[in-house]
C-alpha cells in the first residue's frame, strides 16, 4: 500500500463518516459548494466588483485567473483520483485473500461528478485566493476611512472579516469532502495554494498597466502551458482526458456529469477572460472612465447594467451545444468579449451618456 493510497483510504473513510453520520446536511453542503462555484468568479463576482471598484475588480479577477491557470496545471500533473471514481478501482479494495476490505459506500449528489482530476480542489483553491483579495481590500478600507469606530471597534471588525473568511474557506473544504467530488487532503491543499497565489499576485501591481502586445502575451501564455501539458502528454502515450473517462464510468447518473468542468472547457474561459480583461485595461476607454469623477448614481448604474450584461452572457452560453462544431472557440470568444466589454465599454458607456469628462488613469508622466 502506497502513501497516497494510505491517505486516500482514509480520506474515503473521513467522507463515509460524515454522509452517515450528517445525512440531514447534504443539501447545504450542495448549497456551500454552489455558492462558491469558480463559475460565479466570471459570471457574477467580477463583473460586480469591477462596476464597483474598478482597481479592485481588475486585481480579483488576474488572482482568479492565475489561480484557475495553476489549478489546470496542478490537476494534470499531479494525476489525483476523485473519491466517487477511486473506491471502485483501487486495489485496497480489490479481492486480497485471506482479508477482503469492503469499499466505502460513498453517495453521490448532483455536485459530485466532475470530471477534471482532483487534486487540488478548485473550489477552495479560488474561493481562498478571491475571497482573500476582497477580506484584505475590505481590511484596508476599514482601517483607513472608517471614522464612527473607535480603534479597538476597527480592530474588532478587522478581526471579524478574517474570521468570516476562515469559517467560509472551512465550509469549503467541509462541503467538496461531504459531496465525495474530493478527498479531504486535496481540499485542504486547494486552499493553501489559493492564498499563497494570492498573495502572490497582489503584489505583482504591473499586471494593471501592460500593453495590449503584453496582455495578448500573458492570454496565450496561460493557454500555451496548458496545451504544451496536453501535447506532451499525447506525445508519451499517456491520455491527458483520462479523468473524463473514469467520471462517466463511476458516475451514478448521466445528469450528475457537469460539462462546465472539463480540462478544456476551464481553459477556453480562462484564457477568454484573461485576453478579455487585459485588452480592457488597455484601451483608451477604461483609461478615461475615472472612477473617482463617477457619482453614486453612476456606480449604481454602471452596476446594473453590468449585471444585466453578464446575465445576458449566461443566458448564451447556456444556449451553446457543447455538441456543435467549435463549442470551445465559441467559448473563448464570449469570455473574451463579456470580460471587454464589463472591463471598458460599459464604464466608457456610462461616462459619456452621463457626460463626464475623461480621465487619465494610469497615465505616464
Amino acid at each position: 500500500m502506497t502513501s497516497f493510497e494510505q491517505i486516500n483510504k482514509h480520506g474515503a473513510d473521513v467522507i463515509e463518516y460524515m454522509q452517515v453520520n450528517y445525512p440531514g446536511y447534504a443539501r447545504c453542503m450542495m448549497q456551500i459548494s454552489d455558492f462558491g462555484d469558480p463559475g460565479l468568479a466570471f459570471s457574477l463576482y467580477f463583473p460586480l466588483v469591477m462596476a464597483l471598484n474598478a482597481d479592485l475588480g481588475s486585481k480579483m479577477m488576474w488572482t482568479v485567473i492565475f489561480s484557475e491557470w495553476a489549478n489546470m496545471i496542478l490537476k494534470w500533473v499531479t494525476f489525483g483520483d476523485r473519491p466517487f471514481w477511486w473506491v471502485h478501482e483501487s486495489a485496497l479494495y480489490k479481492n486480497q485473500l485471506p482479508v477482503v476490505v469492503a469499499p466505502p459506500m460513498l453517495m453521490q449528489f448532483p455536485r459530485t461528478c466532475e470530471t477534471t482530476p482532483g487534486f487540488p480542489s478548485g473550489h477552495t483553491m479560488l474561493n481562498a485566493a478571491m475571497f482573500f483579495v476582497l477580506a484584505q481590500a475590505l481590511c484596508d478600507t476599514v482601517a483607513r476611512s472608517t471614522t464612527f469606530l473607535s480603534r479597538t471597534g476597527r480592530t474588532w471588525l478587522i478581526r471579524g472579516i478574517w474570521t468570516t473568511y476562515i469559517i467560509w474557506i472551512a465550509l469549503m473544504i467541509i462541503s467538496r469532502t461531504y459531496i465525495a467530488t474530493h478527498f479531504p487532503h486535496q481540499a485542504c491543499a486547494g486552499a493553501a495554494i489559493g492564498l499563497v497565489i494570492a498573495i502572490s499576485v497582489s503584489r505583482m501591481t504591473s499586471l494593471q498597466t501592460l500593453s495590449w502586445k503584453k496582455y495578448t502575451l500573458l492570454a496565450a501564455c496561460i493557454a500555451g502551458s496548458v496545451l504544451a501539458i496536453f501535447q506532451i502528454y499525447k506525445l508519451y502515450g499517456v491520455d491527458p482526458m483520462w479523468s473524463v473517462e473514469k467520471a462517466i464510468r463511476w458516475c451514478m447518473r448521466r445528469e450528475y456529469l457537469r460539462v462546465d468542468t472539463t480540462p478544456f472547457y476551464s481553459l477556453m474561459r480562462n484564457s477568454g477572460t484573461a485576453l478579455g480583461l487585459g485588452l480592457g485595461l488597455s484601451t483608451l476607454m477604461y483609461k478615461q472612465a475615472d472612477r473617482s469623477k463617477f457619482t453614486s448614481k453612476m456606480s449604481v448604474s454602471l452596476a446594473i447594467i453590468t449585471m444585466v450584461t453578464s446575465q445576458t452572457g449566461i443566458f448564451i452560453h447556456q444556449s451553446l451545444s457543447p455538441r456543435m462544431m467549435g463549442w470551445y472557440a465559441a467559448e473563448f470568444l464570449l469570455n473574451a468579449v463579456m470580460s471587454f466589454v464589463v472591463t471598458a465599454v460599459l464604464p466608457h458607456f456610462v461616462r459619456i451618456t452621463s457626460r463626464v469628462s475623461a480621465g487619465e488613469k494610469w497615465k505616464k508622466p
